[in-house]
């Protein structure tokens, strides 16, 4: 669970440095991590489709993703708006060394990215499978 408060530190001390002023930075570090989770499952959803060459049916109003969203969707705001603990991590985290929290920070920074990208090539590729059907 600490790795997961450190990507949230990450994310909200990244919110706080590019936002004049900064403002709701909590909530915009709860979004990105929601963003990523989603982009996350939907890749898994398309590679799943690619696997079977079939295009998975998943609707927005289907009980399994709505279900699946409003988890993702709660969890966050329970652990990051109700539940306090995170502010504890931060000051932990803003004690570390420099060295440990740009090394952190970079394999934080690696693996959004690679969500990212990950996501984009599994919808390519996913818009490919539903040409070729």
């Amino acid at each position: 669970m600490k790795v997961y408060y450190y990507f949230f530190y990450k994310f909200y001390n990244f919110w706080e440095l590019i936002s004049f002023p900064a403002f709701w930075s909590d909530f915009k570090a709860i979004v990105t991590l929601i963003l990523l989770e989603i982009w996350l499952l939907f890749s898994a959803f398309n590679y799943y489709s690619i696997y079977n060459n079939s295009r998975l049916e998943v609707k927005i109003s289907s009980p399994f993703l709505l279900s699946l969203l409003i988890f993702i969707i709660c969890s966050k705001v329970y652990l990051f708006l109700i539940d306090t603990k995170w502010k504890s991590y931060h000051l932990e985290f803003n004690k570390m060394t420099k060295s440990r929290n740009i090394l952190l920070g970079s394999i934080v920074w690696i693996i959004t990215i690679l969500i990212t990208i990950n996501f984009f090539i599994s919808t390519y590729y996913m818009h490919d499978l539903l040409k070729t059907n």
